[in-house]
């Protein structure tokens, strides 16, 4: 212990001089940190909604909705099923918890179940009782469905989002239905919430121009056939069409969407997957001089005519855009719909005079702590506690460090971890100190003394971190919003602390101790006597 490798100083000094390079830019200026070389670190800590700024979003998944889109895929499944099988249901009663079936042929229910069977799967409960067949979703699979809905819906707003240039949005779920969205240094939300809320389903429709043409609210159309607004110009109210129920090809066969400009105007170029653009090319070959419509969100966004086969899979949407709403557009068709529809139920906005507030007083907490545990530290333990004085500081630099370098998000909570941190710090310190102080009184010598005093403290140091770093783990991964930022520091902190509390100051200590000689005393201002009465060397 009393004689550590030069390697050892040098990595220590290595680790201290890269930490104090990447922390530097977080407390430099905008036009200071653009002085600095090319070379230098740039990255500053990433500070969360409650300290720049920003907008906070709650958003509400409409499970209800998502469930009648599942039973209608379902119902159009089946009924293709039992056409295959040669049967068809006298009637088909649908909801949001299941479809029932009434056959005729009562003799066939095995038939009947075994195909209804081979559409559903296992996550499916299927019920044959005198002619009615009931499919509901089982325990497992309604846990399922709700799960997987709820991640495809957070996957798709963590892409929107990264494609806006947001700087660390954060998205996350909360509860069983709700997502937690949060944009920090954003001042007008209007656009983004436009982004969040579209759902963004796109799907290419025949238009039926007999019936568009005699269609009224009170026309009853065909179960193949559906009415859909126009996008409304202006003023001017919008206008139905009759589609075929059918999609001739959906936004899931697209792979690429763009803006582009056509006659100077702003469109969306799309192009489909191999799939996709068979379909397209194949029902543009067969529909020539018919209007089919572009139909985004249960709204025909265009309808044109099909002059020529489009093969190859390209096609152009247009429909009045602006550049910037062609932008969106694109970045919402190459993200994907949402699988379910967001309802905004809470918004707060944060101002930056109140974030920086937040900041400031932070920043005097943690100086004030800071000092505090110093002055404390030299009083009990002289010149030891100076060393520790000093680490302390180095902690903090290294702290910020690992901010930077994990790019995790500072938070309010985050600046209480951080203070909390600089009191935990010196535990190890004193841990290790009064261990000293004890085999002092013992009647070792200095040199043992430092020795079995950094030896026999290092179990009890490593259970009572740990215990520390087990309980923050457990909140960083369960918890959300302020508590995470609150896990993130402390664990951070725990680990500088180690290195600063036991690495740092022994190297310090070893180094004061071998330039003073063996016969130093031990620097603690407050005398210790020894068992026989006399102050221990």
């Amino acid at each position: 212990m009393l004689y550590p490798k030069k390697s050892t100083y040098f990595l220590c000094f290595l680790i201290i001089a890269l930490g104090l390079c990447v922390a530097l830019p977080s407390a430099l200026s905008v036009s200071q940190r653009q002085s600095l070389p090319s070379w230098f670190p740039s990255q500053t800590v990433n500070l969360g909604l409650d300290l720049q700024g920003g907008v906070y979003v709650l958003l509400q998944a409409n499970m209800e909705e998502a469930r009648d889109s599942l039973w209608q895929d379902i119902r159009s499944g089946v009924a293709g099923a039992l056409r295959e099988a040669g049967t068809f249901p006298l009637s088909v009663v649908g909801g949001d918890k299941g479809l029932t079936l009434t056959f005729e042929a009562k003799a066939q229910m095995d038939k009947i179940t075994e195909a209804i069977r081979g559409v559903v799967g296992t996550d499916y409960a299927v019920q044959a009782d005198q002619g009615v067949v009931r499919i509901t979703l089982s325990e497992t699979g309604e846990q399922a469905f709700e799960k997987d809905m709820m991640q495809k819906a957070l996957d798709t707003l963590r892409v929107r989002l990264n494609e806006t240039g947001l700087k660390e949005p954060s998205v996350q779920q909360q509860g069983k239905d709700l997502i937690n969205v949060q944009f920090p240094g954003v001042g007008d939300p209007s656009r983004i919430k436009e982004i969040l809320g579209r759902t963004a389903k796109l799907s290419f429709h025949l238009v039926d121009e007999g019936l568009s043409q005699s269609y009224s609210q009170a026309t009853r159309l065909p179960a193949s056939k559906m009415a859909l607004p126009m996008k409304s110009e202006g003023d001017a109210l919008p206008t139905a069409l009759v589609l075929e129920r059918r999609a001739m090809v959906t936004g899931e066969m697209l792979s690429s969407a763009s803006t582009s400009f056509q006659d100077g105007l702003p469109v969306v170029a799309i192009r489909f997957n191999t799939v996709g653009a068979k379909r397209f090319g194949q029902a543009t070959a067969e529909n020539v001089n018919r209007r089919f419509a572009i139909v985004l969100d249960q709204e025909i966004i265009s309808a044109p005519v099909i002059r020529d086969a489009i093969p190859g899979g390209n096609a152009i949407i247009s429909g009045g855009f602006t550049a910037e709403s062609a932008g969106d557009l694109a970045l919402l068709l190459r993200s994907g719909s949402l699988p379910v529809t967001l309802k905004i139920i809470e918004e707060r906005t944060v101002g930056a005079s109140l974030g920086a507030d937040a900041i400031r007083l932070g920043q005097q907490a943690s100086v004030f702590g800071l000092i505090a545990v110093m002055l404390i530290m030299i009083a009990l333990y002289g010149l030891f506690g100076m060393y520790v004085a000093l680490a302390l500081l180095v902690n903090m630099i290294l702290l910020v460090a690992a901010l930077v370098m994990m790019q995790a998000t500072l938070t309010l909570p985050g600046i209480a971890g951080i203070i909390l941190t600089l009191g935990m710090a010196v535990d190890t310190n004193i841990l290790i100190f009064e261990r000293i102080r004890e085999e002092c009184l013992g009647g070792l010598s200095l040199g043992q003394s430092l020795s079995q005093g950094y030896h026999h403290a290092m179990s009890t140091i490593i259970d009572a971190n740990m215990t520390t770093f087990i309980s923050s783990a457990v909140l960083l991964m369960f918890g959300t919003g302020p508590v995470k930022g609150f896990a993130t520091t402390l664990i951070f902190g725990l680990i500088t602390s180690l290195f600063t509390g036991v690495v740092l100051t022994r190297l310090m200590i070893v180094r004061w101790y071998r330039r003073q000689g063996k016969q130093v005393r031990l620097p603690i201002l407050a005398p210790i006597q020894g068992k026989s009465g006399q102050k221990p060397a």
